[in-house]
């Protein structure tokens, strides 16, 4: 029987395979004798080490989705003047969507959403980078002196850690209870659907469009002007990424924005309770046997409901 080669046990097995694959042709099993402290130990072909190295980088892939997912997890947030309702899916063991919030104190929250720039590895390693960034926050109790210079400050921090044009497109919500407002910060996400009860038994919907660069993007960021919302009751602030609008079907139709409006309006109506299974329900029923192209991430603020239920819906 040919053999490729001889080699040590201890020898790493990736430069073996990459050597193999440049050496030998398709139909060849390319048989390598191996040898531990130079006494005869085995003998295995290139598809064997191949599959040993896949079930390798397998199982390291499912390690860092426990990690990531770990990050995703929220404290619960007990505060009854407005509810947080949150929604993920990743399209590979690992992604580059994430949210977090973050109180930075008794009357002033920051609630974000974000959507980074690659896919699968790459895109977890940045969504990790921006984790620990929150995380130096929370444990330097950091309160902000304004909205505007937190997210400068967060612009900053991605573009310190991560290398020259990555960059994360992101939606900060600065929920301020003190002046009963919320001021916005879209950095190149999608839109951020407001919905808001009228006293006719309508309810009241617009688009707010993104009004910054992507984080990281660019050495400085400035909202001119910033967008601002009264709360108000039952007032709700809906955002996603847009994995939403490009999830396709089994015939490579795109979701698409009239149908994540349609679907966002119908989401209103839903119970806390519903929420996950909704949403489950609907990506499920456009992708079939699809598989998701990019990470699904949805937020929704909800504060104090309405009394009224029976609404409909008009466009601002």
């Amino acid at each position: 029987m040919p053999v490729q080669e001889v080699v040590e046990a201890s020898t790493y097995i990736n430069t073996l395979v990459e050597r193999g694959l440049q050496t030998t042709k398709w139909d060849d099993p390319a048989w390598y004798v191996v040898e531990h402290k130079k006494k005869y130990f085995g003998i295995v072909n290139l598809r064997q080490m191949m599959e040993y190295v896949d079930g390798i980088r397998s199982r390291d892939l499912l390690r860092a989705g426990e990690i990531q997912r770990n990050l995703l997890i929220q404290p619960l947030i007990t505060d009854p003047r407005f509810t947080l309702l949150s929604y993920n899916r990743m399209a590979n063991e690992v992604g580059g969507d994430w949210y977090k919030t973050l109180r930075l104190h008794k009357d002033l929250y920051l609630i974000g959403c974000f959507d980074v720039a690659g896919k699968n590895v790459s895109g977890s390693l940045v969504t990790m980078s921006l984790g620990t960034c929150f995380t130096t926050l929370e444990l330097t109790a950091y309160q902000g002196e304004s909205p505007e210079k937190t997210s400068s400050l967060l612009n900053t921090l991605i573009r310190t850690v991560n290398p020259l044009g990555v960059f994360v497109a992101a939606v900060l919500l600065y929920v301020d209870f003190a002046a009963m407002s919320v001021e916005i910060h879209n950095c190149g996400l999608s839109p951020i659907t407001a919905f808001s009860p009228k006293d006719d038994k309508c309810i009241q919907f617009k688009n707010l469009k993104p009004n910054l660069p992507p984080l990281g993007l660019e050495e400085e960021i400035k909202p001119d002007p910033p967008q601002k919302l009264s709360i108000t009751e039952g007032l709700r602030l809906t955002v996603y990424s847009d994995g939403l609008t490009d999830m396709c079907d089994i015939y490579g139709e795109r979701y698409g924005e009239d149908r994540t409006a349609e679907f966002l309006q119908n989401l209103h109506y839903i119970n806390d309770e519903g929420f996950t299974t909704f949403i489950d329900r609907e990506i499920d029923l456009w992708t079939k046997d699809t598989a998701l192209a990019d990470d699904v991430t949805l937020l929704e603020v909800r504060f104090a409901p309405a009394s009224n239920a029976e609404v409909s819906l008009l466009r601002q």
